[in-house]
């Protein structure tokens, strides 16, 4: 006999299948959400301490003033660093 399964369509979506997907995107969202507030509250942290620095003490951590908040965030983990990438 000849095999026509490839024929066949996949499996009927299923009721409320859009409403399932959006509720477990919103859930998985809501999972990450207790991380991205610890890294925010790191880097947060870590800008106070580094304004209170003075210039060449920046400089000695390879960032000037204007770099200090995205220096924070790359640290915290928020953003990534593209010297790695």
């Amino acid at each position: 006999m000849t095999d026509h399964s490839i024929l066949t369509h996949g499996i009927a979506d299923l009721p409320f299948h859009r409403e399932a997907r959006a509720v477990t995107r919103f859930l998985a969202a809501l999972a990450g959400f207790p991380r991205a507030v610890a890294q925010a509250f790191r880097a947060q942290a870590m800008v106070e301490e580094l304004v209170l620095l003075d210039s060449p003490q920046l400089a000695a951590l390879g960032i000037d003033r204007m770099g200090v908040t995205r220096y924070a965030a790359i640290k915290a983990g928020i953003l990534a660093d593209e010297a790695e990438r």
